[in-house]
């Protein structure tokens, strides 16, 4: 062995003493290069990531407009049994997860009002699943990704939109619930105009709210401004979902609940990619401040720098890709508006950024909805999907170029039911789930994410 040689593998020995693979990750050299090799579910260049799939979960909905019916939709690769642990009744039942199988309907008392209520769910898996949220009621249904409740955390910044005054059922609200018992909630209120009670007492812009939870019990808040903004501190880990009761973009088709579960501020991004969503060419994107930030926008072939202060947000209009940059992590949501001929309703879906994407994902279509799936990746790699065994056929590729970063983004019809895709190259990439229910209905939520650890 020649110096050099000997100089370079003493310095790779060396590299994998030093480099620290998370999570059960190896170390290992290959031509005088380190890799973490991760252990299964886990991912990123130290194993900082999980895939997300998971055993426990718990599911809270705020409330929606009309009487909607809860559901659950749980995905895996293997059979397994899923208990349901119910609040307000301490019931617990059993549910076989057949691979087949694509919902389960909740007992109604899953379901929120405004103040404090035993309402929701905890769900033990013994076997690793994705799982969703489901509201579903002709005209009035949404759906979202239930977070694991390993990831849930105690800062919250709280995402929504700007209330329509055409009805008085729209409000812009949230709700919560603690993961342990004596959870101290601290809610600091931003809105733009009036006030919230609760208990008697008034709470303007930037007051703030002090509660003692306990587990098992869901509180639940809604106002007539936007509360987008709003910051919720926790002694300990807590879960919350925000949204709109019930609300319209442009106004042209119907009500529509909007519900996602929050990321906590631990698990955003500052790297974002907004996907093209086939027939949805009109959205307004909303990005949202954790703290003072400066980002860019690359919106088509126009890019700007924008300034936000803490838990500010910059609505921008969005038709088929755009990119997001920030100093610092961000919050971003889509916004898709009411389709022409009553067609398809505004809705609310979170998206993930580029370092959140997965390898793969077992994901679930709902059922009686027209829906898509879209996909963001980088632009060397958008061939190469292996949809249930088979490789994807595409059209209508939108791409996008800033600095380092160039992706593509596509959108293709899928039947419901369960489903899994990869690439064949091992490319991370991002993935949603959309739909349309025949006139004036829609659902969206990301299939998965990947989860800092």
């Amino acid at each position: 062995m020649n110096a050099f040689a000997l100089i370079s593998c003493n310095i790779s020995k060396d590299i994998c003493a030093i480099v620290q693979c998370k999570n059960g990750g190896k170390c290992e050299i290959s031509d005088s290069r380190h890799r973490c090799v991760c252990a299964d579910g886990y991912l990123g260049d130290e194993c900082q990531y999980a895939d997300g799939r998971a055993n426990d979960f718990i599911v809270i909905f705020h409330e929606a407009y009309s009487s909607p019916s809860p559901r659950i939709l749980p995905t895996g690769n293997r059979k397994g049994v899923l208990s349901v642990f119910y609040f307000a009744n301490n019931n617990k039942v059993s549910v076989a997860l057949n691979l087949a199988d694509d919902h389960y309907i909740l007992n109604s008392n899953v379901l929120m009002t405004n103040g404090l209520h035993q309402a929701g769910a905890e769900l033990q898996s013994n076997v690793k699943i994705t799982l969703y949220g489901f509201v579903f009621v002709r005209h009035f249904s949404e759906g979202f990704l239930v977070l694991p409740t390993c990831f849930a955390s105690a800062n919250y910044i709280i995402p929504s939109f700007t209330v329509s005054s055409r009805n008085s059922i729209c409000q812009s609200l949230f709700s919560l619930s603690p993961v342990y018992l004596n959870t101290v909630v601290k809610i600091n209120f931003k809105m733009k105009h009036g006030s919230i009670s609760y208990a008697n007492m008034q709470y303007a812009n930037n007051q703030t709210l002090t509660l003692v939870l306990n587990k098992y019990s869901t509180f639940q808040i809604w106002h007539s401004s936007d509360l987008t903004g709003t910051s919720i501190i926790a002694s300990k880990p807590i879960v919350v979902v925000s949204g709109n009761r019930c609300n319209y973009i442009t106004s042209k088709g119907s009500c529509q609940p909007f519900i996602e579960m929050v990321l906590p501020t631990n698990q955003l991004d500052n790297v974002y990619v907004i996907p093209y969503l086939n027939y949805r060419l009109r959205n307004t994107v909303r990005v949202l401040a954790v703290n003072d930030t400066n980002f860019a926008l690359k919106n088509g072939n126009n890019l700007s720098r924008n300034v936000l202060k803490s838990r500010d947000f910059r609505d921008y209009f969005h038709t088929t890709i755009s990119y997001i940059s920030s100093e610092s992590d961000v919050m971003i949501h889509i916004y898709p508006h009411e389709l022409s001929n009553n067609h398809g309703d505004a809705f609310m879906m979170t998206i993930p950024g580029i370092n959140q994407y997965l390898y793969d994902y077992d994901f679930i279509v709902p059922k009686d909805f027209e829906s898509f799936i879209s996909i963001s990746v980088p632009t060397n790699a958008v061939d190469g999907f292996v949809l249930d065994g088979n490789f994807v056929n595409l059209k209508n590729i939108f791409s996008i170029s800033e600095e380092e970063h160039h992706f593509s983004s596509f959108s293709i019809p899928i039947s419901s039911g369960p489903h899994h895709i990869t690439h064949r190259e091992k490319t991370r990439f991002g993935l949603w789930v959309y739909g349309n229910y025949t006139n004036q209905e829609a659902y969206g939520y990301p299939a998965g994410m990947a989860f800092k650890t």
